[in-house]
């Protein structure tokens, strides 16, 4: 048997999707009160993590709460056209999301901190039975 019939065999599917096709997502932690400033309503949007303030139109917020990392681009654009009754596309959604993660305001969603979570509960099972780590 070649080194690589052992690796197809023994090593998992590698998943179709990669980091940069997966949908981004708003900071769960982002907290966003209405304004008033010179007459035009804005939102403005705090997150923690960074210790950033945006500060967006009410449609722009309207379109970032819909990023919420388990969506499509396709889906985002078709159910933002439904609210507002104006026809966007994949392209201006994905377009609309680089600029939010480039800004700080989106990130892509990851396994990352399921993973931790997980790892943090194994350590915690393995420690409460006096198994060695």
């Amino acid at each position: 048997m070649n080194l690589t019939r052992a690796l197809d065999v023994a090593l998992p599917e590698i998943p179709a999707r990669t980091l940069s096709q997966r949908p981004s997502r708003l900071d769960p932690k982002a907290t966003f009160r209405e304004h008033v400033e010179d007459g035009a309503r804005v939102v403005r949007v705090y997150i923690p993590s960074s210790g950033y303030m945006f500060k967006l139109a009410p449609a722009q917020w309207a379109l970032a709460q819909l990023f919420d990392g388990t969506r499509s681009y396709s889906e985002i654009a078709e159910l933002y056209s439904q609210q507002t009754g104006e026809f966007y596309d994949e392209q201006a959604i994905s377009e609309f999301s680089s600029e939010l993660e480039s800004a700080g305001l989106n990130r892509r969603a990851s396994g990352t901190a399921r993973r931790k979570k997980r790892m943090f509960s194994c350590c915690c099972r393995a420690k409460k039975s006096g198994a060695r780590i």
